[in-house]
């Protein structure tokens, strides 16, 4: 394994400092992240990226749904087009053209 993707994985496992485990900050910046081990920004947001982490809410979480999340919006899409069918929209909208 190449030295600076190995300095990387014991970063984000523990740190220099106090062997304090980063894990579980998902709310840290790369930046800041990468002040704490040592390493260039740059580095850990390739990290990232290898490992499928996107930040969302200011919070690093997996790109990929899960398939709980799948099958929970599935049903909701499918309970909205079937109200736009049986209750369409459209048709319950009033407009006014005044002069």
């Amino acid at each position: 394994m190449l030295p600076m993707l190995q300095l990387c994985e014991d970063g984000l496992t523990n740190s220099k400092k106090g062997n304090e485990n980063l894990e579980n900050k998902k709310h840290r910046r790369p930046g800041k992240l990468a002040k704490d081990i040592h390493v260039p920004k740059s580095t850990i947001s390739n990290h990232l990226k290898e490992i499928e982490k996107t930040k969302k809410l200011d919070k690093l979480v997996p790109h990929e749904l899960n398939d709980y999340q799948k099958l929970c919006r599935y049903e909701v899409c499918s309970s909205l087009i079937l109200r736009n069918k049986n209750e369409p929209f459209l048709s319950r909208l009033i407009t006014c053209d005044e002069k």
